[in-house]
């Protein structure tokens, strides 16, 4: 992708199908591979957006039938808070999503992900040129995104406006 700054956070986030069709499938060997330190954190309140989308069993009396409770505990979620946060140094990167502890209902999520480069190398059966190696140095405003392979569902989106301040 070329340096498209901020506004490609914006087509990622507002067309489903523009990282598909972005995004480079083909392996190449990485050269030089150089991203600055960044923290990255958000914190919402995520009910009414959660309700917006038509989930609201959870916020009523009736979630006892969810959790096959008996109706006399008359339990309800009262609030959903999420919490993203990502770090990003010379040791890997580092991602926490959690419930915070004072809810009742506390679920905890750790996760962990390196920073790898992929290496294609070419085979001795080859007759072209050797592949050249790509580089990339973030010295320019980039996105990072948190997308599960599988089913190429993107759960976190930031761009790093200036990485030089780091």
């Amino acid at each position: 992708m070329q340096r498209m700054g901020s506004t490609l956070v914006d087509k990622v986030c507002s067309k489903p199908d523009f990282l598909d069709r972005h995004y480079p499938y083909s392996k190449v060997e990485v050269g030089d591979f150089t991203i600055p330190r960044f923290k990255f954190s958000i914190y919402f309140e995520a009910s009414k957006v959660l309700k917006d989308l038509g989930l609201v069993l959870p916020f009523t009396s009736n979630v006892t039938e969810m959790l096959y409770s008996t109706p006399a505990e008359d339990a309800y979620i009262s609030g959903i808070l999420h919490e993203f946060f990502i770090k990003v140094n010379e040791d890997g990167t580092e991602v926490l999503r959690q419930m915070p502890q004072h809810l009742k209902l506390s679920w905890f999520l750790h996760e962990a992900a390196a920073i790898s480069a992929v290496v294609l190398l070419g085979s001795s059966l080859s007759t072209g040129p050797p592949p050249q190696k790509m580089d990339f140095v973030a010295d320019h405003p980039f996105i990072f995104l948190i997308r599960e392979e599988n089913t190429k569902m993107v759960h976190h989106v930031g761009h790093v406006l200036n990485p030089l301040a780091g």
